[in-house]
């Protein structure tokens, strides 16, 4: 399997495993959050960057359903992120409260919250969309069959 996509492979978990811990922020210190959320930001763009190929095809070659929803969740998921990021740079009381923007407003505080909530649904929603490249590369890395009935039931309940 080639370095690049065990690469993305590792990253991607450890997005999930960060992405999971900002959903807890409630169970530790403000500034442990703010930290994992830089970390986050500074991986999404790694992320973006690693599949800068699919941005550049967006707008080349014919549309099907498929394609179109999938770069409607890809937008979604891209503003609904931009906007938590922003929001949360501006709610920072800790890392990054000499900011020019800076507002720890209830108002804030509400666009900050709703928008990692559905970022959380349009992530799933988006982790679903790329399942079968997914299964795909945990099955190529570990010499897995697909169609066999093991594969088939284990890679889908991981």
């Amino acid at each position: 399997m080639k370095k690049k996509y065990l690469f993305q492979l590792a990253q991607d978990l450890v997005l999930t495993a960060i992405l999971l811990s900002l959903f807890g922020y409630h169970l530790y210190e403000e500034i442990t959050h703010e930290w994992l959320g830089l970390v986050f930001f500074a991986l999404i763009i790694s992320h973006l960057s690693l599949n800068i190929w699919w941005l550049k095809k967006t707008f080349s070659g014919s549309y099907n359903s498929y394609r179109i929803l999938q770069s409607a969740v890809n937008f979604a998921t891209f503003l609904l992120f931009l906007t938590a990021c922003i929001s949360g740079i501006m709610l920072s009381k800790h890392l990054l409260v000499e900011m020019l923007f800076h507002s720890t407003t209830d108002l804030m505080r509400k666009i900050h919250m709703t928008n990692t909530h559905w970022l959380q649904i349009l992530v799933g929603v988006h982790l679903g969309l790329h399942w079968k490249p997914i299964a795909n590369l945990f099955a190529n890395g570990y010499r897995l069959d697909l169609e066999h009935w093991l594969a088939c039931r284990l890679i889908p309940a991981c």
